[in-house]
């Protein structure tokens, strides 16, 4: 008679906190991926600056898997202290990407932080102008800029 091992039940992962997302970036990036249309792939980097500032690195497309997997990291890291968006590297942003960055700026006014986005490429930039939304949020064009704010 064989005795058969069962394998081990999957380990629920859980939810990373903000402090523990800035605590983790300070020795190293974050990274995380959301799949798209198992083409395209947003890709988060979270890394620790000085000041307490917290610079998030964006590449990749912002539409609805992506705006809800970014939500995920973004909002609860304008809740503590100062957070500086590099958009350079996003090649779409849809209406569900332009809603994470207004709840983040909202929630980042709530909490006395501040929420800055940097290096929006041109087209970014004109869609953010056609829709008023940069009105509302604060732009800097070079990511030293915005990191020095």
């Amino acid at each position: 008679m064989s005795t058969k091992t069962l394998p081990a039940p999957p380990v629920a992962r859980p939810e990373r906190t903000a402090p523990a997302l800035v605590a983790a970036a300070a020795a190293a990036p974050v990274v995380l991926e959301a799949w798209t249309d198992g083409t395209a792939a947003l890709t988060v980097r979270v890394q620790h600056g000085a000041l307490h500032t917290t610079l998030v690195r964006v590449e990749g497309e912002v539409d609805l898997a992506g705006a809800t997997q970014l939500e995920r990291v973004l909002l609860p890291l304008v809740q503590h202290g100062a957070v500086v968006l590099e958009a350079a590297g996003i090649t779409l942003l849809d209406s569900h990407g332009l809603r994470v960055l207004l709840a983040a700026d909202r929630v980042s006014r709530v909490h006395g932080g501040s929420f800055r986005i940097a290096a929006l490429s041109p087209a970014l930039r004109q869609v953010l102008d056609v829709t008023l939304i940069s009105e509302r949020l604060e732009f800097f064009d070079r990511l030293d800029d915005a990191l020095k704010a």
